[in-house]
């Protein structure tokens, strides 16, 4: 490729269709405090946020020898991270294969000198709301099961009418 111009990438799990029609019928659940809704077509569980870098080839190519396993999870719960303003929808239970590959995905990033973001605990969650200045109510939530059997790198890409979409530039199966 060669090309060196910074790209914004991160590596996470994408929803198939029908996950993702669920996902965004959760933004519609009355606990969640009014904000920004994420586009259905962005909703997705970062594993790791690389950030702006120009080594997408290393990324890549060292991102096929992870040997990560298939897995479940349940986005069982509603949560809200103060600072960044987000309502997100999460898993009470981080499977332990899930934990291993976002730590593996960081690996990565690390092995390609780009250090990215080192949040000290991993808290896997699919943002649903942003410009979000309240907690969402205390709700039980119909239970989701994300069914992983791969995991991408992600390109986060302007729109010429403001935000973003996200585009997969590399698929890595699982298992």
């Amino acid at each position: 490729m060669g090309n060196n111009k910074p790209r914004r990438v991160f590596f996470g799990l994408w929803p198939d269709d029908a996950l993702r029609k669920q996902l965004a019928a959760m933004q519609h659940n009355p606990a969640l405090p009014r904000g920004q809704p994420v586009p259905a077509a962005n909703l997705h569980i970062t594993l790791h946020f690389v950030g702006d870098t120009e080594v997408v080839d290393c990324l890549l190519e060292q991102a096929q020898q992870i040997q990560g396993e298939t897995f479940s999870l349940q986005i069982d719960r509603l949560g809200w991270f103060r600072r960044a303003g987000v309502a997100w929808a999460g898993c009470s239970a981080v499977p332990q294969a899930l934990a291993g590959l976002a730590a593996a995905c960081a690996g990565v990033s690390r092995n390609c000198g780009s250090a990215g973001d080192a949040a000290s605990t991993y808290t896997p969650h699919v943002t649903l709301r942003r410009k979000v200045v309240q907690s969402p109510q205390a709700a039980a939530i119909e239970p989701l099961t994300w069914q992983a059997r791969s995991f991408h790198l992600l390109e986060s890409r302007p729109l010429p009418a403001g935000g973003v979409y996200y585009a997969s530039i590399g698929e890595f199966p699982l298992g």
